[in-house]
């Protein structure tokens, strides 16, 4: 695989990652207020 290859696939997990992460940190704000 190039290395545009693996930019793309960096960048996929990378949007779907932060997405959880901050999912998460929400609902346990949300738990805590």
């Amino acid at each position: 695989m190039n290395a545009l290859g693996w930019l793309k696939v960096l960048a996929t997990y990378g949007c779907e990652f932060g997405a959880r992460t901050t999912e998460l940190v929400a609902t346990k704000k949300y738990q805590l207020a």
